[in-house]
């Protein structure tokens, strides 16, 4: 009696998820039905996103700030009121502007450096924008194949339910005996929590899949189209080099050190001060020229100069070391995305899915029919299902396999490129 009223809360659970997505979609708050939709509802609606466009916005404003000179004019105005030896007293007045002035090509290498900077804030979001569409297309793949799995184990629940119903009624009659009932409740047990462990991992997968697209709304999605199109893909792993903008955001920052040491180079050149003075002081005119020079004895620079040197070295070893990693990275992106394509072609040309559920439903004729033993009967069906959910497996496993390889080449639109539905 538990078990059925299980059954029946895991069928109500199902039917609610199936209205609340009704109502969703009728409010037009369904969201990404499809793995595209998916993708561009990440790129544009992410948080994420729009994180990454501020960070842009914030490297703009820097750029701005280094772009300014680094000093500002002084003016300075000083009245006098003295009082003459030989009494009365004079009004003296006195106007000064000192400029400070930068030598040695200060505001170049800074306005270059920050110039990067700005270039490689682009570059960061436009990686951060494709990694937003690589997490959903994942997350989508994901979901679509725990839903599958969620109905198999709902339908083979659905069939151990009915055939455990009706054998106990054939039993009370004497027509079945007690150790058969007893390996058919085994059996409903069994895809009983088969069907919980589905269940948990359908709510956890749909959970992930609003947090990669950045929306919390349920969603029926349409089925993946087919891999039996997918194209070659790309072998030159150098395409990724060029291509993936986290890859030129390291190049760039290779750049943007060598600016800011030279800038810490310029910097031990100390900056000029010039100025000029006009006044008027016990009626006599003043005007004063003036040029001050920092003597850099006690601060030299020289800290912040072998810190940015240091700097310059790491950025390209980081370079260095990058690129080594991105070619080991498509390469093996490339050998895991024709292992498992070949696969998963090799499922679809067989046909296991659809035979496996033909055999599903044969073996329960068969039983109905007399001619198959319950034992005979549920090895089959257990065995159906195992090739079921391997067989899914398998498709999911080429389905990530093709989104890491386009994460690998920097390329977003190669998950879906050449795919008919």
């Amino acid at each position: 009696m538990a078990r059925n009223e299980q059954e029946d809360n895991v069928r109500n659970h199902l039917k609610a998820l199936g209205a609340a997505w009704a109502v969703l979609a009728h409010a037009g708050l369904a969201g990404a039905t499809t793995l595209e939709q998916a993708m561009e509802m990440a790129a544009s609606q992410h948080p994420q996103t729009r994180i990454a466009n501020l960070r842009v916005q914030a490297a703009g404003g820097m750029a701005d700030e280094q772009a300014a000179y680094a000093h500002n004019p002084v003016i300075a105005a000083e009245p006098q009121r003295r009082a003459l030896a030989n009494g009365g007293h004079t009004n003296d007045y006195y106007l000064s502007l000192s400029q400070g002035i930068e030598i040695g090509g200060k505001r170049g290498y800074r306005r270059e450096a920050a110039k990067t900077a700005l270039e490689i804030a682009r570059a960061e979001a436009e990686a951060a924008r494709q990694q937003r569409m690589f997490d959903a297309a994942a997350a989508y793949v994901d979901f679509y194949y725990a839903e599958r799995s969620l109905k198999l184990h709902q339908q083979v629940a659905d069939m151990y339910r009915t055939i455990v119903a009706g054998m106990k009624r054939r039993s009370r009659v004497g027509e079945n005996s007690r150790l058969d009932v007893n390996l058919t409740q085994a059996a409903y047990a069994s895809s009983l929590n088969a069907l919980t462990l589905a269940r948990q991992a359908w709510n956890q997968r749909r959970a992930a899949l609003a947090t990669a697209i950045g929306r919390e709304a349920a969603m029926p999605l349409t089925p993946l189209p087919s891999i039996a199109s997918w194209p070659r893909p790309p072998t030159d792993w150098t395409r990724a080099w060029t291509q993936r903008p986290d890859m030129r955001a390291i190049r760039l920052r290779q750049r943007e050190a060598e600016m800011r040491m030279k800038e810490a180079s310029a910097r031990r050149i100390p900056d000029i001060e010039l100025s000029a003075m006009v006044g008027r002081e016990a009626g006599d005119r003043l005007v004063k020229l003036g040029l001050s020079v920092p003597l850099p004895v006690l601060n030299a620079h020289q800290g912040a100069y072998r810190a940015a040197v240091a700097d310059q070295e790491r950025a390209r070893a980081e370079l260095e070391w990058r690129r080594q990693r991105l070619q080991f990275e498509v390469e093996t992106a490339l050998r895991d995305a024709r292992e498992t394509a070949r696969a998963a072609r090799a499922v679809l040309d067989s046909s296991i899915i659809e035979d496996s559920r033909a055999a599903i439903r044969l073996a329960r004729k068969a039983w109905e029919a007399g001619e198959l033993e319950p034992e005979d009967m549920v090895f089959r069906v257990r065995q159906a299902v195992n090739a079921i959910v391997s067989s899914l497996e398998t498709l999911r496993l080429a389905w990530h396999a093709r989104i890491r390889l386009a994460r690998a080449f920097g390329q977003p639109d190669l998950i879906i490129q050449g795919v008919k539905p």
